[in-house]
């Protein structure tokens, strides 16, 4: 859809990235504010941790961030820049089965 919408990123070299071009913080195009980025079109959120896994968990905790964001803009308050968390699900051991889940805030 980013393609089609011309929400496409460059490089420095004018070549596509393959990733909306977003606004990190904020998981809105930077041609177009009312336009919001979820999940599997997000490039790179930070130059620390680099891209978001793609992940379920992930999608259903931008949406809500960008449903905040969008609520705090229509009524005229300062949208507040929020990251999502990380949980990440592993499989440790198949015969017991033993799992394990970790997460952490991306900040």
């Amino acid at each position: 859809m980013v393609w089609y919408a011309d929400l496409i990123g460059r490089n420095k070299d004018g070549k596509p990235t393959g990733w909306a071009d977003m606004d990190p913080r904020y998981f809105t195009a930077r041609g177009d504010d009312s336009v919001c980025i979820l999940e599997g079109s997000m490039g790179a959120l930070s130059p620390h941790f680099g891209h978001c896994p793609k992940s379920g968990h992930g999608a259903n905790y931008i949406g809500r961030i960008a449903a905040g964001n969008i609520g705090q803009r229509v009524r005229g308050e300062d949208v507040v820049a929020d990251l999502q968390d990380n949980l990440c699900y592993m499989l440790v051991n198949g015969s017991p089965h033993r799992r394990s889940r970790s997460g952490s805030p991306m900040r």
